[in-house]
């Protein structure tokens, strides 16, 4: 838990930050805990893993916070991109060709939006081979049955 009286640049915290650092690149090198351990003054492994647990959670944290932030601009550029089509599509001074760009235009924000939002189901994907049917259900289990079925070819004549 945080102590919150603590100066988040007192030397404890600057410290820690350091091994916390040093700790983490030293497990991207590939060292153990225990090495990491006994390179930073630890007695067990778990202080050093501990370290480079927070540290990723940090740096995830930071990641999401990145892509929201990402996400949450591009959301304001393609909606301003939607709305000056929005206007473009409403003037009678607008010429037809760019009344039709204007709403090509917004079809694609839109499939863009969408995709950034994760709004879309996704495709479907045939994994089969030449694009034939996936078996039912009922024949999956029949085909499994069919195969435990059978014997197995081992040879026991050690000869």
């Amino acid at each position: 838990m945080a102590d919150f009286s603590e100066s988040s640049t007192s030397p404890r915290r600057t410290a820690r930050a350091q091994k916390q650092a040093r700790a983490l690149e030293l497990r991207i090198a590939g060292w153990r805990f225990d090495d990491i351990a006994e390179e930073l003054g630890y007695s067990h492994r778990s202080g050093p893993s501990r370290l480079v647990k927070d540290a990723l959670d940090l740096l995830a944290a930071r990641t999401s916070e990145s892509a929201t932030e990402m996400r949450t601009l591009e959301t304001e550029r393609l909606t301003g991109v939607i709305r000056v089509a929005n206007e473009i599509m409403a003037d009678p001074e607008a010429s037809i060709a760019n009344k039709i760009r204007a709403a090509e235009l917004v079809v694609r924000a839109s499939e863009s939006l969408r995709k950034l939002w994760g709004l879309d189901a996704p495709a479907a994907l045939d994994l089969t081979s030449g694009g034939a049917a996936l078996p039912s259900v009922p024949e999956l289990i029949a085909a499994l049955r069919a195969a435990e079925s059978i014997e197995p070819d081992v040879d026991t004549d050690n000869g």
